[in-house]
């Protein structure tokens, strides 16, 4: 009898142990959580150290006076970030200084609307698509002049970034507009939602153990501050009780669909044409031999739309599945690193080329006699 006393001692102690070292990690968890930078209310007292190198997205952006924007790049900041030289001009654009007013007649500005693919994350500057599109066509039509105005901003969604640029639409004075579509768009950057690290309602030390295995088995997942979350969790990671209520107009498929609607007026209202880039990430699916529409419903209604409204629609996915079909390669082959499924100067290059040959064979650009073929370039 008093052996099992024993054993039931010891076993109820070992348990109190662990349930005690499990509280102790989740309340680790949770001041971690609450301490960490990386989060929209810092953004007004945080300042870049100047001899900071390697930025953070924290030591990229700045508040926005405006709800419907939330924050900006911070203007003239020059140093590293994810590992590449970045230099945000004095407009609040990433890449070399520009003008708002076009700064002579004959130029041809592209005006792009975009979060972090467009933006270049991980990528240098030269590499990002836009500048390669730029360069392409600056080659091809050596008489005219063309200039690229990056306005993708890291996080942003399709609200913030018309809200954005109808601020500015008119001393931009774009001759055609970019914008892409990304499987977030209709969603808010990750740390503008409450951390609700008082709550009761779930573990966060085990979403955090959810999160460190799906990344040892080298999946890519979004990162959220000091979290990651699945692809599957996403959705539930952020529930409606999170949103603050100064962001809702900024969050879901409806409000998404409202701004594209509005910047079909902005466009329509000053004569600017405008591309949709739709560069979505079925590449498996594709290799697999899947010939249906990988498109979710909403995504092909949403396509339709911009049909209508008069864009032109320009799709990467299968130039990008053809390149990796050819070679052998995953999907991998396309994003910055295993962990990291940003698009790599691979994708970016395709992403320009896509671009490229739709634009040369539309009439969105002015007729140009002295345009180089590609025999004339050969004989040159």
């Amino acid at each position: 009898m008093n052996r099992a006393r024993r054993l039931l001692g010891s076993v109820g102690l070992a348990l109190a142990t662990i349930a005690a070292t499990l509280l102790l990690l989740e309340i680790g968890v949770r001041i971690a959580l609450g301490l960490d930078p990386n989060t929209f209310e810092s953004l007004d007292s945080h300042r870049p150290e100047a001899a900071r190198r390697q930025f953070r997205l924290i030591d990229l952006i700045r508040p926005s006076a405006d709800d419907l924007v939330a924050y900006e790049l911070r203007p003239g900041l020059r140093g590293r970030f994810r590992r590449q030289e970045i230099e945000i001009n004095s407009l609040g654009m990433r890449g070399p200084e520009r003008t708002l007013e076009k700064p002579e007649e004959g130029v041809f500005r592209i005006a792009a609307l975009g979060d972090s693919h467009l933006f270049g994350w991980g990528v240098s500057y030269e590499h990002t698509f836009l500048a390669l599109l730029e360069a392409r066509l600056a080659e091809r039509f050596p008489s005219r002049s063309f200039e690229a105005l990056n306005l993708g901003v890291p996080g942003y969604n399709t609200v913030m970034e018309v809200q954005a640029f109808s601020r500015r639409v008119d001393l931009i004075d774009p001759d055609l507009l970019l914008i892409e579509y990304t499987g977030n768009d209709a969603e808010l950057p990750n740390f503008l939602y409450h951390r609700h690290v008082l709550s009761l309602k779930e573990s966060y030390l085990a979403g955090l153990v959810r999160r460190r295995l799906a990344l040892l088995k080298g999946e890519s997942l979004p990162q959220m501050g000091l979290l990651w979350v699945t692809r599957e969790e996403s959705r539930e990671w952020f529930p409606e009780g999170r949103i603050p209520e100064r962001f809702r107009p900024l969050y879901g498929w409806d409000n998404m669909i409202a701004a594209y609607r509005r910047l079909a007026d902005l466009a329509k209202e000053r004569g600017i044409p405008v591309v949709m880039l739709l560069d979505r990430d079925y590449f498996e699916e594709r290799l697999e031999g899947r010939t249906d529409d990988l498109l979710s419903r909403p995504e092909r209604d949403l396509v339709d739309l911009c049909g209508d409204l008069g864009f032109q629609v320009v799709e990467t996915q299968d130039r990008l599945t053809d390149y990796l079909r050819k070679r052998g390669l995953t999907s991998e082959a396309l994003w910055i690193n295993e962990r990291d499924s940003h698009p790599n100067p691979i994708h970016h290059r395709i992403i320009a080329d896509v671009l490229f040959e739709r634009l040369a064979a539309s009439d969105i650009l002015p007729p140009d006699e002295t345009a180089l073929t590609p025999e004339s370039r050969w004989e040159q």
